[in-house]
């Protein structure tokens, strides 16, 4: 699950970069792009009585923030949202609100506001992972160091606490070799 966890966010930031066209730090003449990036993986889930919640919080130094919440029942999603915070994490903590939609028809019901804090735990972590997306090969090289976590989310007038069972900060160099 870790490892999916973080290559499914990995992917998806250099689909972002890609089709965002946001600027590499360095691209050679053979379409080889390589950037340092660093930031904060937070994936949570709690209850809300017959509900699960699943939030989601990330930040990346070269491609910014992304945070986003499913609210499940026994049939599936019933609420959910996602956003691209300016700031998200600020020293040891996080906080956001995440615009909140009924998934049946997409009418606006709230906010779900993220807060928490965490700390380092334990060693850095070396870390080589390698993926293939958005036409390119994407390796990472660098180190991971997972994170203690107290985090909650309001949401539908009610509180409840989240467990992050992935949560670390990286410190990636990543090369995207076009396939």
């Amino acid at each position: 699950m870790k490892n999916t966890v973080r290559s499914t966010l990995t992917a998806g930031v250099a689909a972002l970069g890609v089709i965002g066209g946001m600027a590499p730090v360095a691209q050679a003449a053979d379409g080889v792009i390589v950037s340092r990036e660093s930031g904060h993986v937070l994936d949570c889930r709690g209850k809300l009585g017959e509900l699960t919640v699943a939030v989601n919080l990330y930040d990346n130094s070269e491609y910014g923030s992304f945070a986003s919440v499913v609210v499940s029942g026994k049939k599936g999603p019933v609420y959910g949202g996602s956003s691209e915070p300016s700031s998200l994490f600020r020293g040891n903590t996080v906080a956001t609100g995440i615009p909140l939609e009924r998934t049946a028809d997409q009418r606006a019901v709230g906010k779900a506001v993220v807060v928490g804090a965490f700390l380092p735990k334990g060693k850095p972590v070396p870390v080589h992972e390698v993926v293939e997306d958005a036409g390119y090969l994407i390796e990472s090289t660098g180190t991971h160091r997972q994170l203690t976590t107290k985090v909650g989310v309001s949401l539908l007038g009610k509180y409840t606490a989240l467990t992050c069972q992935d949560a670390f900060h990286y410190d990636l160099k990543v090369t995207k070799t076009p396939v």
